[in-house]
């Protein structure tokens, strides 16, 4: 006698597929995620394929989606003549700063309001949904006066990362996240901590620390995509073309003005494909523990 075998993992099992309003439902789902992994895949494929191509073929009347003769030499042009590499590691320094501020300062903050509750911790979170009310546009300027001359010091921050890794530092959305995660863990353990002497400090590091591992990889995924994406900021601050992020050397191909001057279409296309790649390689090797810290963070309770 044969073993029947049932297939257990996902949603539907092997008896469910047997049914015809079942199959039906499933092919109209799979056809759907294609059509919409079509739509998606199609502009950055389109994209590459464009950016190869020579400047007749690209304006020609009768488009085409592959090339019929590929240039492969732009693609190496562009990284050296542009100093592509330069704007990477500019890019790369600003992430990495933007990541430790945000993980430090926002985990302390958020500590203290859910563990130490200090005196004027309501006032503090009211403080902190009003900045996440607040139109960006309402900061600008006084963030930007406090960068060129800042309070007391009188220092300039500009052509620094400095204003950027400050701005990350006081993200109160992150803090809130750190929050709502903290209020999970028992405050017995914080209780006891205090019982033995531990400090705030050696609590904070010697036990949330620790547990928060999972929330501060979905900080850290959240601040690099921020700080990768982020252009408005680094082209107020960044004067000094030594510094340029990726964002703002992609910025500075376009035509401005009515002066039409800039670079060639086909070389834009490029740059724009240089600026893609690193977001794209990060969620290609970590999309597993991506989905994994969205889900971690969908199950922090509010």
């Amino acid at each position: 006698m044969s073993k029947f075998t049932t297939k257990t993992s996902g949603l539907l099992t092997s008896l469910d597929f047997k049914r015809a309003k079942n199959q039906v439902l499933y092919w109209l789902i799979f056809s759907l995620m294609a059509l919409i992994a079509v739509i998606c895949f199609f502009p950055p494929v389109w994209l590459f394929a464009s950016s190869v191509k020579s400047l007749p073929e690209l304006y020609s009347m009768n488009p085409t989606i592959w090339p019929k003769t590929w240039e492969f030499q732009k693609i190496i042009d562009v990284w050296k003549q542009l100093n592509f590499l330069k704007c990477y590691v500019n890019s790369l320094e600003l992430a990495m700063g933007e990541i430790i501020f945000s993980l430090v300062f926002n985990s302390l903050f958020g500590f203290v309001l859910s563990q130490l509750k200090p005196k004027g911790t309501n006032f503090l979170m009211v403080l902190l949904l009003w900045t996440l009310l607040l139109p960006n546009t309402v900061n600008i300027v006084p963030v930007y006066m406090n960068i060129v001359n800042f309070p007391f010091l009188h220092i300039n921050f500009s052509n620094t990362f400095f204003p950027m890794w400050f701005m990350a530092g006081a993200n109160a959305f992150f803090t809130l996240i750190f929050k709502s995660f903290f209020d999970g863990i028992p405050r017995s353990l914080t209780e006891a901590a205090m019982l033995d002497g531990c400090s705030p400090l050696k609590i904070f590091f010697k036990i949330f620390l620790p547990l928060s591992k999972p929330v501060m990889f979905v900080i850290t995924i959240l601040a690099l995509t921020q700080s990768w994406s982020n252009f408005f900021w680094p082209f107020m601050v960044l004067t000094n073309q030594d510094l340029y992020t990726v964002m703002i050397r992609v910025f500075t191909m376009i035509p401005s003005g009515n002066s039409g001057k800039g670079l060639a279409i086909d070389w834009q296309m490029l740059a724009i494909v240089y600026s893609m790649v690193p977001p794209v390689v990060v969620f290609l090797f970590l999309q597993k523990y991506i989905m994994q810290g969205g889900l971690t963070l969908g199950g922090i309770k509010g």
